[in-house]
């Protein structure tokens, strides 16, 4: 092993020079390799899946959540809607802080093929696709398996099958059924269906 190579895998897994008592690789490491992953990401078309209308052609970060919060009487898909998203923001937040919050984003697909999936997938037939733009080209973003989200098998555990999947959720970054989440506010490029 070269010396160079070695002396950079020391320092990930050592002390992070921060004094957090952390591991480097899980403290200010992990903001570096988010910072970027970001720099690459930021700059690129994505496309988002929505029943809404933006007079503004601003999609604001977090609009799925403040849609979860108006729930009045939830029924029992609410629930485990609100149950799944407390879980991985409880998850997020314990393990990968460094990450977007799900309840702060927009939730983006790097191609229009995946959002029709979605749409198909999740029974959003009013939802219209659109080309978009992230603003915030230094916003925190995340790359996670959407089909993650969903609920586990009911012959399982409920919770703790439901915070294995979080954590597969936000430590994966390569799939190909991918939302991107994004803590930024995205513009509308243009209508596409």
């Amino acid at each position: 092993m070269a010396l160079g190579v070695k002396n950079n895998m020391t320092r990930r897994i050592g002390p992070c020079p921060c004094g957090s008592g952390k591991m480097y690789k899980r403290c200010c490491g992990a903001i570096e390799e988010q910072k970027a992953i970001n720099t690459s990401q930021t700059n690129k078309i994505y496309y988002h899946a929505t029943s809404m209308t933006f007079g503004n052609n601003i999609i604001p970060p977090g609009n799925w959540w403040r849609i979860v919060q108006r729930y009045v009487n939830p029924d029992v898909g609410e629930l485990k809607k609100l149950i799944i998203e407390q879980t991985f923001e409880k998850i997020r937040l314990q393990y990968y802080p460094e990450k977007p919050s799900r309840q702060k984003s927009v939730f983006l697909f790097e191609e229009i093929e995946p959002a029709r999936e979605f749409i198909k997938e999740f029974k959003r037939q009013q939802d219209s696709i659109y080309e978009v733009e992230i603003i915030n080209k230094n916003c925190k973003f995340h790359k996670g398996h959407i089909k993650a989200v969903d609920t586990p098998k009911p012959e399982l555990p409920f919770i703790t099958t439901l915070e294995q999947i979080a954590k597969i959720y936000w430590e994966c970054s390569q799939t190909e059924f991918a939302e991107i989440i994004v803590e930024s506010p995205v513009k509308i490029v243009k209508k596409c269906e």
